[in-house]
């Protein structure tokens, strides 16, 4: 028997939601530019980014859960290990987050500007 009175509620863009989120929080984006550089392990990243250790267990899992980061055997000290590595939508981000600051920082002569009415 179907329940009339039950309220269904869609919530959309629910992953793009919690995606965005982890992006905004501190030192993601910074994290990511740097996997984008060259993959990295996971102590290496700790070493490299202010997050406590179970926020950027989160964050590690939210992005490769999205298929931002990927993950790939790597050998470390005779170790068999991984290192994170952006997939091609997490590059797509860092391009957007790069052009993003591009279009939108100010420019040279405006900030002198900006500056001396700051005084």
């Amino acid at each position: 028997m179907i329940d009339e009175n039950k309220i269904i509620k869609l919530i959309p863009f629910i992953n793009s939601t919690e995606l965005s989120r982890t992006l905004g929080s501190d030192n993601v984006i910074h994290m990511l530019t740097m996997i984008n550089e060259q993959p990295m392990r996971y102590s290496d990243i700790e070493k490299s980014v202010d997050i406590p250790k179970s926020t950027l267990n989160r964050h590690l899992n939210i992005l490769y859960n999205f298929k931002i980061l990927n993950t790939e055997p790597f050998m470390y000290n005779g170790r068999k290990t991984h290192v994170y590595g952006l997939t091609s939508v997490g590059t797509d981000i860092i391009k957007f987050f790069k052009k993003f600051e591009r279009i939108t920082s100010v420019q040279p002569s405006q900030q002198k500007i900006f500056e001396i009415n700051k005084l």
